[in-house]
């Protein structure tokens, strides 16, 4: 007997000094009949006051109605959040934790107010980001857009009259009607990217093996082209990496397009691109001797 009544001793400190609310209800009525100290803690009602109490008079009215359900919905188990009102009037959300035995709840319940309240904010900015998100996304790719086509027109007119009227042109001329060609190439580079860059945030990641090599060597190959330098290039064999193909290819064309630019005013542009080991992982490096940030 004596190891029983220490038992039962030890069960009801560890009810009564838990910071959850743990208690018994009457399933008929749903009246209070029994609620540790954490009841009090939490919603500020006194000892004295708890037992015979109704829970719906401490319920928020929608609440109640739950719980009037599921007391004659037979079901044993079952859990759910719901508001309670405080002896100060404040609505606290509780998780609650139920099990119906013999015609009475034991109930344990939790305080997720600041957790609800955080997912709620959480959620509000979240859905405030992806707003600003999409005007951006679309703003960006109007403005590009509709930038495309007077671009190819200043470009297309300076190419023609280079062509066309070679012979009447003097030197110098010629020179002013090459920097608007290939200014205005650059900015078609531009606004594709831009273009490129509006699309990020709409596409479907997929990741896949990318040949690193075979991607670096058909960037330069690419900008090359569109772009002649004279820089020295140097590509190590790099090994395979895993991500999503068409990001890759506009992180590389975006390294090596900067790194030819801010290169290509010394007298021996030279980039390397490699790759090292750091803490057993393979990093990726883009180099160049001009201009620029170490990345």
């Amino acid at each position: 007997m004596m190891e029983e009544s220490w038992l039962i001793d030890k069960l009801t400190l560890l009810i009564q000094n838990t910071r959850d609310i743990i208690g018994v209800i009457d399933v008929e009525t749903l009246t209070i009949e029994e609620m540790n100290h954490a009841f009090t803690t939490l919603l500020g009602y006194p000892q004295n006051e708890i037992g015979g109490k109704s829970l719906s008079a401490i319920l928020e009215a929608s609440e109640a109605e739950k719980f009037i359900e599921l007391a004659t919905g037979g079901k044993e188990e079952w859990t759910l959040e719901a508001r309670l009102r405080s002896k100060d009037g404040v609505l606290r959300w509780l998780e609650w934790n139920i099990l119906e035995k013999s015609g009475k709840w034991f109930v344990h319940a939790r305080d997720v107010t600041e957790l609800k309240e955080l997912r709620g904010a959480l959620e509000k900015n979240t859905a405030q980001l992806q707003a600003t998100t999409k005007e951006l996304e679309s703003f960006s790719y109007s403005v590009s857009h509709d930038l495309r086509a007077p671009m190819r027109a200043i470009v297309g007119n300076a190419q023609a009259m280079e062509e066309d009227c070679a012979a009447i042109l003097d030197e110098e001329a010629g020179v002013f009607l090459r920097k608007i060609r290939d200014n205005g190439l650059r900015m078609e580079r531009l606004i594709n990217d831009l273009l490129a860059f509006s699309r990020i945030g709409r596409k479907e990641v997929r990741k896949s093996v990318v040949d690193m090599t075979a991607v670096v060597n058909g960037i330069f190959d690419e900008v090359s082209k569109s772009h002649p330098h004279h820089a020295s290039v140097s590509v190590q064999a790099l090994p395979e990496g895993y991500g999503d193909f068409s990001l890759l290819q506009i992180l590389w064309r975006n390294l090596i397009s900067n790194a030819i630019k801010f290169s290509s005013r010394k007298a021996h542009p030279q980039i390397e691109v490699g790759r090292h080991l750091r803490d057993g992982e393979t990093e990726f490096y883009n180099r160049d001797n001009g201009a620029g940030f170490d990345l």
